[in-house]
């Protein structure tokens, strides 16, 4: 089998998979993956105005970047201060592979 962590002339990374199935992963996952820096803004606005307008936190909006960065670096924990800690990690290990 081929070496998982190498990427492959065309840039894919998981020869094992479909890439179909890589891709129908990451859209159901994180919609705007290709096209953010880790961190979509447009989620994030439309999280925080459904998370005030239901009074409690009922949507989130991390991507998969934040979402490794909190499983690689941080607790499970959902409050806001250690939210804005793995944006602030995510910053610091630069963007995703475009």
């Amino acid at each position: 089998m081929a070496n998982r962590s190498r990427l492959h002339s065309d840039g894919y990374l998981f020869p094992g998979f479909s890439r179909n199935l890589v891709d129908a992963v990451i859209v159901a996952e994180d919609g705007a993956f290709y096209s953010h820096g880790g961190v979509d803004w447009f989620e994030v606005r439309e999280s925080i105005e459904k998370n005030i307008d239901e009074r409690r936190a009922a949507r989130g909006a991390s991507t998969i970047t934040q979402q490794l960065a909190k499983n690689l670096f941080l607790s499970t924990s959902k409050d806001p201060i250690r939210k804005t800690e793995r944006t602030d990690h995510h910053t610091a290990a630069g963007e995703h592979a475009q």
